[in-house]
C-alpha cells in the first residue's frame, strides 16, 4: 500500500476549502495524508483546519505570512516521510483518481528521482468549465524552455521520495514559486512525465493568487506577443532559479550542467559566452521573435 503525504498551504480560503478537502478524502487511493500550513489567516479558514484536525481527517499548523511558494517548501522539510509528495491548493477540486493516475505513471521510475504533472480544467467559482481552457500538452520540457517558464503547474505535481532526498538538501531563499524549484530539480537531476489528461478542476476566481487569465487581446498584447517583451522578465525570474540551484547543488552536477549554470549566472562577463547562449535553440519556449528578441536582449548583457 502506497503512503502519499498532501502538502496543502493556505490562505484566507475559507469559502471553498472543504470543497477541496472532502475532494481530497475521496481519492480512490486512501493511504494519504493531508499535512497543512496555514499562512497566516484572518477569516474561518483556520477554525475549519481544526474542526477537520479533531475529526482525523487532516494535520495542520498555523505560520508566518511568507507566501505560498515559500509556505509549501516549508511543508516538504516537514512532513513525514512518504512515498510520494502531492500539493494541494486550497480551492480546487480533484477527481476521485488524481493520485492513483499521478502515482500509476511514476511507478516506473522507482529508481530515480522522478515527477509528475498535468494537464488542467479550467473552471470558474462554481465548477463549471471555462470556455478557453490550459493545453500544455506541447511544451518542449527542457533546462532551457524551462528557464523562461513554468511548465508545471503546481496543483498537478505529484513527486517520488527520491526527488524528496534531493528537495531537502538545500532551501533556497529567493524562490517565489515552489512548482518551478520542484520542476527544475526533477529536470536537472532526474524525470519530468507529464500527463495530458486532467484529474483536477483548477477554479478560477476573483481572490486567486496565481491562475488562469484569458488574455486581453488588446495593441499591448499583440506587440508583446510580436516581440516577446514578457521574455525579459522572465529571464531575470529565470536565472535567479538558476543562481539558487548552482548554490545549492553545484557539487552533484555534472560538467555539462555546471557549464550551462555558470554561463546563464555569468552571462554579462563575457562576450563569447553571450554569443554561446544566444546559439541555444530551446532558449525561448516557441515563436521565432520571441527567440531572437530573447537572444539579442541576452547578446546585450542586460538584465
Amino acid at each position: 500500500m502506497h503512503k502519499i503525504s498532501i502538502l496543502m498551504s493556505t490562505y484566507n480560503g475559507e469559502k471553498y476549502i472543504k470543497q477541496q478537502i472532502e475532494s481530497i478524502k475521496n481519492q480512490s487511493i486512501k493511504s494519504i495524508h493531508l499535512f497543512v500550513r496555514d499562512d497566516g489567516s484572518t477569516d474561518g479558514t483556520q477554525e475549519i483546519l481544526q474542526d477537520y484536525q479533531n475529526n482525523g481527517m487532516l494535520t495542520w499548523y498555523q505560520g508566518k505570512n511568507i507566501g505560498a511558494g515559500q509556505s509549501f517548501l516549508e511543508l516538504t522539510r516537514k512532513t513525514e516521510a512518504a512515498e510520494y509528495y502531492a500539493f494541494a491548493d486550497q480551492d480546487d477540486y480533484w477527481d476521485k483518481e488524481k493520485i492513483e493516475k499521478a502515482i500509476q505513471k511514476l511507478e516506473q521510475y522507482q529508481d530515480i528521482p522522478c515527477m509528475y504533472c498535468s494537464n488542467l480544467h479550467v473552471v470558474d467559482k462554481n465548477l463549471l468549465s471555462y470556455p478557453t481552457q490550459y493545453d500544455n500538452s506541447n511544451v518542449y520540457m527542457g533546462l532551457e524552455s524551462s528557464m523562461l517558464y513554468n511548465l508545471a503547474t503546481g496543483c498537478t505535481i505529484v513527486f517520488n521520495h527520491k526527488l524528496q532526498e534531493i528537495l531537502q538538501k538545500y532551501s533556497p531563499k529567493n524562490i517565489l514559486y515552489h512548482d518551478w524549484w520542484v520542476y527544475l530539480l526533477a529536470l536537472t537531476f532526474g524525470k519530468v512525465i507529464y500527463d495530458k489528461s486532467s484529474y483536477i478542476k483548477y477554479r478560477q476566481h476573483d481572490s486567486n493568487v496565481v491562475g488562469f487569465k484569458p488574455a486581453k487581446r488588446n495593441l499591448k498584447w499583440i506587440i508583446n506577443k510580436l516581440i516577446g517583451c514578457e521574455n525579459t522578465v522572465r529571464w531575470n525570474k529565470g536565472r535567479s532559479y538558476i543562481v539558487e540551484l548552482y548554490q545549492g547543488y553545484a557539487a552533484s552536477l555534472d560538467k555539462q550542467q555546471k557549464d550551462f549554470f555558470y554561463n546563464i549566472i555569468h552571462f554579462k562577463e563575457s562576450y563569447k559566452v553571450r554569443i554561446k547562449l544566444c546559439f541555444l535553440g530551446n532558449l525561448s519556449k516557441n515563436g521565432f521573435l520571441k527567440a531572437a528578441f530573447i537572444k539579442f536582449f541576452v547578446l546585450l548583457g542586460k538584465d
